[in-house]
């Protein structure tokens, strides 16, 4: 299940994690990149899932991965929220 962002905006799946504490400290170092950056669980509640954004623009949110790729943060997926039901 895909983070949830406003319609139309972009996100980035940054990575997810069985524990929230290091769910949490993952989205302090973020937040220290001055991107923002949620925490909630999957549709399971097993995981906790790591955010960035949202994002107005495409733009925006592919300089924050770029951001998040240079500092450590490798594998990340850009997600654009449709208004279409999945």
């Amino acid at each position: 299940m895909p983070p949830a962002i406003p319609t139309g905006a972009f996100g980035i799946a940054v990575a997810s994690f069985r524990t929230e504490s290091r769910a949490h400290d993952v989205e302090a170092a973020i937040k220290a990149m001055g991107l923002p950056v949620t925490v909630r669980p999957d549709s399971t509640g097993t995981w906790s899932v790591v955010t960035a954004g949202p994002f107005a623009t495409r733009a925006e949110a592919v300089a924050a991965q770029e951001t998040l790729t240079s500092k450590g943060y490798a594998n990340t997926r850009l997600l654009q929220a449709s208004s279409e039901a999945r």
